[in-house]
């Protein structure tokens, strides 16, 4: 038996429980020879191809940095790929992901019409993280679902739940993923606006801000710098498990094709 408290609700139909997923005895469907591209060129160049099969990334950045965008450019791309994605929004609205999404051109409510995307949204008011991950792994089984987007994780440490919660919450949905060979993009939202000097392109807090990176394969890292008067948006990966990977750093633009990745930053 599975010890330890486990969350429950009392609702019309009865008492519903929550209790941990084993995360042992799973096996990883885990394929460094599988690549799934994010639908930004450059992007997957720089993570050696796209993201291993299996693969959960976590997108760090700031507010407004484009991290909800890449998300949805991964979901759009693996329509493309005849592969069913969920969104799990705790932010906003799916009402206004439809219509962010469709100033990139991009046709969420139709995809949801035809049953390619499906959606998860959390009440924080009145929900616990295993009830969240039960939601999460029932649309994962009943809709076939290939790609996943969490968006943010910083959300729900910011909502009531500890720290700790969330640490399991991910342990468990990554070893599930994992063992059903799921791709997983998840955003967190960094505090730091603009943190580094003339010498920098990377911000002091940030290894300690992203607390969760042992538990993700890869960390793809987004955010502004200002030089000379101008703000600059950059992107770099900064972590990909098993895989060669470019350490640069690039500059990107969000334009109406979504995301555009230009040159190294040379500043």
């Amino acid at each position: 038996y599975r010890s330890g408290p486990v969350f429950f609700d009392i609702t019309s139909k009865g008492v519903t429980l929550y209790p941990k997923i084993p995360t042992y005895g799973l096996t990883a469907l885990t394929d460094f020879k599988t690549r799934r591209k994010t639908g930004v060129p450059k992007l997957d160049e720089m993570m050696g191809g796209g993201i291993p099969q299996g693969h959960i990334l976590l997108v760090g950045g700031n507010t407004g940095s484009g991290k909800s965008t890449l998300g949805m450019h991964f979901l759009e791309e693996g329509i493309k790929q005849g592969e069913a994605g969920l969104l799990v929004s705790l932010e906003e609205s799916i009402t206004q992901i439809i219509k962010t999404a469709k100033e990139h051109d991009w046709d969420f409510e139709k995809h949801l019409k035809d049953k390619n995307l499906f959606s998860v949204s959390a009440d924080f008011i009145d929900i616990y993280p295993d009830k969240l991950l039960y939601e999460i792994v029932r649309a994962v089984e009943e809709n076939g679902i290939r790609r996943v987007v969490i968006d943010s994780i910083s959300s729900m440490e910011s909502s009531a739940f500890a720290r700790d919660y969330v640490r399991d919450f991910l342990l468990q949905l990554t070893a599930f993923f994992k063992s059903k060979g799921i791709n997983c993009l998840a955003t967190y939202l960094t505090n730091e606006m603009f943190g580094a000097d003339a010498r920098q392109s990377v911000g002091n807090t940030m290894s300690s801000e992203l607390e969760l990176s042992a538990i993700v394969d890869g960390i793809v890292l987004m955010r502004y710098i200002e030089r000379a008067q101008e703000v600059h948006r950059l992107v770099s990966v900064l972590k990909m498990r098993g895989s060669d990977y470019e350490t640069g750093i690039y500059e990107f633009r969000i334009g109406n094709a979504g995301l555009i990745v230009g040159g190294q930053f040379e500043g």
